[in-house]
Formats: structure tokens, sequence, C-alpha cells
């Protein structure tokens, strides 16, 4: 069975930490550079010798992890570029999403050790609200076609919101969120993740997240007893946890750890209509698009620009962002013509420029950029729209497409060069079309 209908989840962003890819795989255990301090020394106690071997390891799994992560990523580039086999990506996909997922067991089994003993430091940085959360439902793509669920969201309401958070822990927080979703689910269920924005509240703006089950194997008392232990681990530290708990009892627990230190007040689970959900709601600062420039470290002509990417396959969805996002280009995915209408119509006053694919479903891009001409704002009448197409055959098509309101086109498979030569010729920065 197929996890993911199709145009559910757009891949985005990739979630390096710099700190991995820089770490010295030679450090030497004595010392602790966070301390300044010889961790080996009889002064040292056990506990701080235990918390740096934790923090040596650690950092070793990730260094490793994300060199097999940057070389399974940098293969489906060239399998893709040379128009290789679609078994081979599926076969290079799964590998980098085992990586992944190794690598967030590490993250967590330290995160977790180390909320029992002190609160980490947070950062706070301007980020895509859409695409942190894409990022996460990717990564469960694999698990739910293991586990036989169908995942689902609705984006609708956090598209192209700009937050203030910190990015690394939010993250965890919201593929934790998902895993216990579908880890608690039955065969053959559904998960739906929604993001509701409710109001606002000065600067800051509230979001709710639910995960609804259609079948679930999480029952009320269940969840009722793992909040219980929760707060007397919290208590009395790690030690307090009994031996025998199951991955997913473990990973609720990780679930409330997040959420407590994201300052989540709570976590609710109750019967829904037509099953079960898990609720959590979170208030966070408003972003500023300078501060997403700054963060992203960008090239300033190109950093911060919105470019609406109306693109029916996953692979050039992925491919196309990655591109985009590496300039600092803010990205809002569509999967076919009318979604594309219809994202243009939500974020008109953000939207800087169009990647129109020429065919697709539900209207091709011919018809979608006609619709958008027709409305009566002036952005409808004067954003570029580049239109991106495989029929290099067609004498008539830029006849073609200038008749229909597109600017210019590019063929498939795309260049990077190629392409953000062809945004720069459409997007200055202080100059919003």
């Amino acid at each position: 069975m197929d996890g993911f209908k199709d145009n559910d989840i757009a891949g985005t962003n990739d979630f390096r930490e710099e700190s991995d890819l820089t770490a010295d795989p030679s450090a030497d255990l004595s010392c602790d550079p966070d301390r300044g301090e010889n961790t080996g020394s009889s002064e040292a106690s056990p506990a701080d010798n235990r918390d740096f071997l934790l923090e040596y390891l650690d950092n070793r799994i990730r260094t490793s992890l994300n060199s097999l992560l940057g070389i399974t990523r940098d293969g489906r580039e060239d399998n893709i570029r040379n128009g290789g086999s679609e078994k081979v990506d599926q076969l290079l996909s799964r590998i980098s999403i085992l990586g992944m997922e190794l690598k967030d067991s590490a993250a967590g089994i330290l995160d977790l050790y180390k909320m029992g003993r002190k609160e980490p430091e947070l950062t706070n940085e301007t980020v895509q609200l859409d695409v942190l959360i894409d990022r996460a439902l990717d990564q469960m793509r694999q698990e739910s076609l293991d586990r036989h669920v169908i995942l689902r969201r609705n984006l609708t309401e956090a598209s192209g919101a700009l937050v203030r958070t910190d990015k690394k822990h939010f993250f965890r927080l919201v593929l934790s969120f998902l895993q216990t979703a579908v880890r608690f689910s039955a065969e053959n269920s559904t998960v739906t993740l929604q993001v509701k924005r409710l109001g606002r509240e000065g600067r800051r703006i509230p979001y709710e997240f639910s995960a609804e089950l259609t079948d679930s194997r999480l029952n009320q008392d269940h969840f009722l007893e793992m909040k219980t232990l929760y707060q007397m681990i919290r208590q009395r530290g790690l030690g307090f946890m009994p031996v025998g708990l199951d991955d997913n009892s473990v990973g609720l627990l990780l679930l409330f750890a997040y959420a407590e230190l994201m300052g989540i007040s709570d976590v609710h689970f109750r019967m829904i209509a037509g099953g079960f959900a898990l609720f959590f709601t979170i208030s966070m600062e408003e972003g500023e698009r300078e501060k997403v420039i700054a963060s992203w470290g960008s090239t300033p002509d190109l950093a911060g620009k919105w470019v609406l990417v109306a693109e029916d396959n996953k692979i050039n969805q992925e491919v196309i962002s990655r591109i985009l996002t590496s300039y600092g280009m803010c990205v809002i995915l569509a999967g076919d013509g009318q979604e594309t209408l219809e994202a243009f119509q939500k974020n008109e006053d953000r939207i800087d420029l169009i990647l129109m694919d020429i065919v697709m479903l539900n209207m091709n891009g011919l018809e979608t950029t006609r619709q958008i001409r027709s409305l009566p704002s002036e952005k409808a009448k004067s954003v570029p729209v580049i239109a991106i197409t495989a029929d290099t055959l067609r004498r008539n098509l830029p006849a073609e497409l200038k008749e229909n309101g597109i600017n210019s086109y590019l063929y498939k498979p795309i260049e990077p060069e190629v392409l953000i030569r062809e945004i720069r010729k459409y997007l200055r920065n202080g100059d919003r079309s």
C-alpha cells in the first residue's frame, strides 16, 4: 500500500547541523572544550565523564550519518541530472531516510538524557513554518509505508508563514509528534496532520497541531499513564524509568519532553468524530523577512524572495526547492493547476515569481497562467511567470507561451545555474515585482 496520496507531501530543506559537519573525529576524550577542563582528571565526577562520553558518541554518530546523507543526496541529484532510473532514486531515498531516522534516534536519546539533568539552551531564529513541517513529514514517509499507514497533511494555514523558534528542537517536536501518531496507528489506517492558526496575541501567533488517527492502538488510559510517568521522571530523574517499556511508549515520553522544552503546556489525546486525535498548541513570534536572509546567509540579490513552484512531479519539486532555498528564496509548492491558482490567490501579496510546469492535472500551465492573469489585481497581471517544459520539439512554443501571459521558459531537466540566471532577469532585491 502506498503510504502517501499524490500531492500530500513535499520534501524540502536539508537539516544538517554545522557543528556535526565540522566535528574533529580525532578529538581527545580527556578534554571537554565546553567546560575548558580536563574531564579525565580525578576532579571530574562520574556524571561529568558520562555526560561527555554521550556527547562525544553522539557527535561521532551524527558526523558519520551526515556523511552518508550527503553521499546519498549527491547520488540522487546525479541520478536525476543524468536521467537515471526511478528504482535507483528510490533505493537512495530509502538509505537517506534510514540515515535520518538513525540520526534522530541518537539525538533523541541524548536530548532525553539532557532534559533529565538540565534544560538545553534554545536558539531563536526565523524559519519558514511549512518547510520544517514538510521536512518532518518527508522523513516519516518510509516508516508510514512500512507500517501500512497513509500519511496526509493539511498545512494551508501554515503555508509561507515565517516564525521565530529553535529550528532543531521544533523539528524534533514535530517529528516525534508524527512518529507517535504513526506508530500507535493500526495497519491500513490514516493519519492526517493539520495545522490551524488561532488568531494573534500581539506579535505572537498560536498554532494548533492535530494528528487525527482513524484507528488507534493508543487508548486514553495508556496515554495518561505515560504522562504521569513522564512527570515522575522529571521529578526523580531517568533512573526512575521502568525497564521493559516498548519503543512506542519511550517515543511518547520523548514527545512530552520536547513539548515541555518548547514551552507547550500540554499535549492532549481524545476521541473525535471518526477516530482519535493528538493535539498541542504552540505560540511563536512572527518572523521577519530580513531575518530569514540573515539566518540563511545567502546571496543578497535573491534572498528572501518568494517563489510559487507549480510542479506535479515530487522529485522535480524536491530538486527545484533545494536550488531555490540554497539561494535564500522562500518556496510555496503546488502540485497541479488548481492548487497553483489557489496558492497564488492566498499568498498574492508575497509571491515574487512563479515557476510554471506546463503539463499538469486539473488545468495545465497555460490555462493556469491565463486564470492568474485574469484576476483583477495588479500583481496578478505583472508577476513574472517562467514556464518549465520538456517539450523541446514544439516549434510554436515561444509564441504560444507569450499569448498565454508567460514571460519566458526553460527546458527540463533543470540546470541550477540556468534557472538562477533566468530568475535574476526578473528579480532584484529591493524591487518586488
